[in-house]
């Protein structure tokens, strides 16, 4: 018996479709295979939007998260969030009272308010500032820049973003669907 595999990749379900029936001519229009991209070694990347929690505002994307692990963070782990394998999530305080669970991205559209500060920085020779949504003002984490620009390997500005503060635009556009008629 010929069978054909349907695989949901965000709640990990496989649905076994025999080849012959009318089932197995449906395109599933699940939200990942819109920007899925496969290679040779049938590994799937994905590039996802990355919205505010608050707004839906896009404050970054997928494919500017990086791993720039801060010696300042109580723990870390790595996750897969966002359609994005092994990202790096850090647990950060601002005190001992406040903990936030935060993702590193090269770019971001938040906006930075505040003046910089040297003190307290969670990234050694950086300097930081909140930043919050371009749309709805929510704060989304810190903007962080090098002290002395002239330091090499290093981006221009890094952007601290809470996980709780955000969420990504396929976990939205599935809120939206509709069920597919069978």
């Amino acid at each position: 018996m010929n069978l054909k595999c349907a695989l949901f990749l965000k709640f990990a379900i496989i649905i076994v479709i025999p080849a012959n029936s009318e089932l197995s001519t449906i395109i599933y229009d699940n939200e990942f295979t819109n920007q899925a991209s496969q290679n040779n070694d049938t590994e799937i990347h994905y590039e996802e939007n990355v919205l505010c929690r608050g707004c839906g505002s896009e404050v970054a994307s997928t494919n500017f998260i990086i791993s720039k692990l801060s010696p300042a963070s109580l723990y870390s782990f790595n996750d897969t969030l966002f359609s994005k394998e092994s990202v790096l999530v850090q647990v950060v305080s601002n005190d001992y009272i406040f903990q936030f669970p935060v993702i590193v991205f090269e770019q971001s559209t938040c906006v930075g308010i505040g003046e910089w500060e040297a003190d307290n920085s969670w990234f050694p020779g950086y300097q930081w500032k909140l930043c919050v949504c371009p749309d709805c003002a929510a704060f989304l984490g810190w903007i962080f820049e090098p002290i002395n620009p002239r330091i090499r390997n290093s981006p221009d500005k890094i952007f601290s973003l809470i996980l709780t503060s955000l969420i990504g635009e396929s976990f939205t556009d599935s809120l939206a669907q509709h069920p597919v008629k069978l």
